[in-house]
């Protein structure tokens, strides 16, 4: 039976929060897909967080001409600062958490919400297509760049959470760096089949600054161990080729031929599975900046949260 506090909260306002940063590309298209959702009660709040590009004049324009879309501005302190930010501002009883390289469908807020709006759920989660999948990049980051990708039930991230809940959490962790999106907490998360289109890593240059992001804060991200093995693994190989370099020419050529042959094999799987010949160019580059630049964020942070 539907009582009359749920038909009313099923149409309450939802404030849907979106942190961005250089991001004067890709906001357009994300806050016109926001905009265009079969579910209309809601306010879409952007905090620039300290862009040194268009992207604050784009959202302005936005502004303009939609009395739903409102922008804040911080100097830069990450996604999980802005987003904490634009939550202490909200006026729905509903967040919703966008990424601004995310593209979500028609009824993305509708689905994404319903549990939490018939009060099923304190928070829920989606998931993604992969926007740009014949990009040679995106094929040398996903097994199959065009399949449906969930997020983990257990990682503790969400899309959509009440904002009551939401404060008596204490919003995001921004010491975490890359993994601030995750409150780990023991309430119901709802999965349901909210669909949204990811812009993720389609250029190079954005490649490498999200893995020097995620280099920078690994350390604090509740990763798996054989994730941190993996960093660490590239500590120690450093170490090693500089060891054998010292001391052993033929040694050093025979370590490299060893650290070469996973690569190899990597890049011909990626090769024979999309039939794109392409990616015996571009895998290698790929894993080269990946590793360099995680390596470069593990030393030296992106920045430092106060």
């Amino acid at each position: 039976m539907v009582t009359r506090a749920t038909k009313k909260r099923q149409k309450e306002l939802i404030s849907i929060i979106i942190p961005a940063y250089n991001v004067e590309k890709k906001i357009g298209r994300c806050l016109n897909s926001l905009l265009n959702q079969t579910y209309k009660k809601t306010e879409i709040i952007v905090v620039d967080d300290g862009s040194k590009d268009k992207t604050a004049s784009i959202v302005e324009e936005f502004v303009e001409k939609n009395k739903k879309v409102f922008l804040l501005r911080q100097e830069r302190k990450g996604p999980g600062a802005a987003k904490n930010f634009a939550a202490s501002k909200a006026k729905g009883k509903i967040l919703v958490f966008v990424d601004s390289d995310e593209y979500p469908r028609k009824d993305y807020i509708e689905k994404l919400t319903r549990p939490i709006r018939d009060g099923k759920a304190k928070t829920s989660i989606g998931a993604w297509y992969v926007a740009n999948p014949e990009s040679p990049w995106a094929r040398c980051r996903f097994t199959n760049s065009h399949a449906l990708r969930q997020h983990a039930l257990k990682s503790g991230v969400f899309r959509a959470i009440e904002k009551n809940f939401f404060d008596k959490l204490g919003g995001f962790d921004i010491t975490k760096g890359y993994s601030d999106d995750r409150i780990p907490n023991n309430e119901k998360r709802a999965r349901v089949k909210a669909i949204f289109d990811h812009d993720v890593d389609s250029s190079l240059k954005e490649i490498y600054q999200k893995r020097k992001w995620i280099g920078s804060s690994v350390m604090k991200n509740p990763k798996s161990l054989k994730f941190k093995l993996k960093v660490l693994a590239g500590l120690v190989g450093v170490a090693l080729l500089i060891l054998f370099l010292i001391y052993s020419i033929t040694a050093f050529w025979i370590l490299i031929i060893i650290l070469l042959t996973p690569l190899i094999y990597k890049t011909l799987a990626k090769v024979l599975f999309y039939r794109d010949l392409r990616l015996l160019f571009y895998y290698p580059i790929y894993s080269v900046i990946c590793w360099w630049a995680m390596l470069l964020g593990f030393l030296k942070p992106v920045y430092r949260n106060k």
